[in-house]
């Protein structure tokens, strides 16, 4: 028998049953994203995955021209040297929560060896006294691209990846399972279209054109810029290991997307 109770949603970190108080952490980028959720969000806010190269582009920008050179290793900001030290948390949950501790010279970013207790407010390093470096922003001032949750970008180092050579933006609508739905026929695909989970396989759309297959529906997908739960070799931008991972919803994984103006 069918509930006839709406459901209700909100943010409870204190765990009270009290929906959305001020430090139940309405701020904190949103974790526990598998790669059909992301999807899902994407089609229905009219956005699209990004690709690993559009990645490093949003961090990187212009790094060859006059003083943005390009420095072996280097993170989001733009500087290969990052805090190392455990950062203290204030504020916890709320709009103003903030650490204590931060390096004023360094990158910072939230990682296994500064803090491994889960994900943080977005832009929490961004201050009236910050600057690039340390508020570890991107060349374009995007945050959080090192650090703190891992971002879902198609792998340009599989043939289910580089199938995905026109990427349409999502179109509004998603499908009555609630997953991504492209139009057939369309010109371009996104990564696990079809429940593809073959990295060796193009990723098409002949059928239903969903992101479909749980778990598994993946092909063509990676994780970029490390998480709370990472060591600092993965918040380098051109760190290349986390490739063929499942997509399970896990709580380092999080996600965000572009959108393509032709």
């Amino acid at each position: 028998m069918a509930s006839s109770t709406p459901a209700v949603y909100g943010c409870d970190a204190s765990g009270n049953n009290i929906y959305d108080e001020a430090a139940d952490g309405e701020w904190i980028a949103c974790n526990f994203i598998n790669w059909q959720d992301m999807a899902a969000y994407l089609d229905w806010s009219g956005l699209a995955p990004m690709s690993e190269l559009q990645f490093e582009k949003i961090c990187r920008g212009v790094s060859s021209a006059g003083a943005n050179l390009a420095s072996y290793g280097e993170y989001a900001w733009g500087t290969n040297t990052i805090a190392a030290t455990p950062f203290a948390i204030q504020s916890s949950g709320s709009a103003a929560e903030s650490f204590n501790n931060t390096s004023l010279v360094a990158g910072n970013a939230v990682y296994s060896t500064t803090f491994a207790s889960g994900p943080v407010r977005n832009g929490i390093f961004a201050t009236p006294i910050s600057n690039r470096i340390t508020s570890g922003a991107s060349f374009y001032g995007v945050m959080d691209m090192s650090g703190n949750l891992a971002e879902y970008c198609i792998h340009m180092g599989s043939v289910a990846g580089r199938s995905c050579r026109y990427v349409p933006n999502g179109n509004g609508a998603i499908s009555a399972t609630g997953n991504a739905q492209l139009s057939v026929g369309g010109a371009g695909f996104w990564p696990g279209m079809e429940g593809n989970a073959n990295n060796t396989i193009a990723n098409t759309c002949s059928g239903t054109c969903e992101i479909s297959g749980l778990n598994s529906g993946c092909a063509g997908i990676r994780l970029k810029g490390g998480s709370y739960f990472d060591a600092v070799l993965t918040l380098a931008i051109s760190d290349r290991g986390q490739v063929f991972l499942p997509t399970a919803r896990a709580s380092n994984r999080g996600g965000r997307g572009v959108l393509y103006i032709r």
